[in-house]
């Protein structure tokens, strides 16, 4: 019986996202089943394009405190205006039992 074999190995690649920070990531990419696979391994921030901008940390806040809004409602189940047919058991006595037929 032959087991399949899995090759991988790591690859470093550099790349660079919308905000323009550069990253070092590591993939660890693998042949599995005659297909390529690739799973991130690690992520490194090298040079950051915000730092670079403004040196003070920006504070993302709200400048006071936000009491929490309570909804108020009314549970009112829809089910509960409807009786079911089968509470009494006159559907069953108006349908008679069918004999079988042996044909």
């Amino acid at each position: 019986m032959l087991t399949p074999q899995i090759t991988s190995k790591f690859v470093t690649k550099i790349l660079t996202d919308k905000a323009g920070d550069t990253y070092r990531v590591v993939f660890l990419v693998a042949l599995v089943g005659g297909k390529v696979q690739a799973q991130v391994v690690s992520a490194e921030l090298i040079a950051s394009a915000s730092a670079a901008v403004s040196a003070s940390p920006e504070i993302l806040s709200l400048p006071a405190a936000v009491r929490k809004a309570v909804a108020e409602f009314a549970y009112a189940p829809s089910f509960g205006g409807i009786i079911s047919p089968l509470s009494t058991f006159e559907f069953f006595m108006s349908q008679p039992t069918r004999a079988p037929s042996w044909k």
